[in-house]
């Protein structure tokens, strides 16, 4: 359910005024009149009525709670311009433009989640977890589960492997030794 509120013809230019609304849009709105209250610029004031005005119309009107409403849509648009103008030196003229503002201010019930249906999601969530668990549980069962054969050629292949690195490799005869008895035969002759 929706409320809303215009005010029409306000003082100040648009510009100036969504500057004001930019801040406040999607807040809820008991929290956006708190900061709208702090707020030092001159809009402030004007967006503040004009939301407590919402408040009311959405509560008198339609019976909803002020706390369940949030600021859904919220702009300024261009309202007339007053010229004026100012007589300069030398006989100029210089113009001044004043402008006006009109704000609308739409809020809208928050949709609140049943608890009941948070509580059947953190259920399922936590059904899927335990089914992924008890998967992995039995993928490590199944590793630690060898058949006998299968326990028997490992240990002999363990066996093997270290009977291999226990004995040493049987190392050529160094060739420099041969090289030496070529050495003193070459300088006999």
């Amino acid at each position: 359910m929706e409320a809303r509120a215009t005010a029409k013809y306000l003082p100040i230019s648009p510009q100036k005024l969504r500057l004001v609304c930019d801040q406040v849009r999607g807040m809820g709105a008991l929290d956006a009149l708190d900061v709208l209250y702090f707020m030092p610029q001159k809009g402030a004031v004007y967006v503040s009525k004009a939301l407590n005005s919402a408040l009311a119309n959405a509560e008198n009107n339609f019976g909803l709670e002020p706390e369940d409403m949030f600021v859904s849509e919220i702009f300024a648009n261009e309202g007339p311009r007053r010229r004026w103008r100012r007589f300069g030196a030398r006989g100029r003229f210089k113009p001044i433009v004043k402008r006006y503002a009109h704000l609308t201010v739409v809020i809208a019930e928050r949709d609140i989640v049943e608890e009941d249906d948070d509580d059947e999601e953190l259920e399922a969530v936590a059904e899927t977890a335990a089914v992924e668990e008890a998967i992995v549980a039995e993928v490590e069962e199944d590793d630690d589960l060898m058949s006998d054969e299968d326990l028997e050629d490992s240990e002999e292949e363990e066996v093997e492997a270290e009977e291999a690195d226990d004995e040493p490799e049987a190392e050529p005869e160094s060739d420099e030794s041969d090289n030496d008895e070529d050495n003193k035969d070459e300088d006999k002759e």
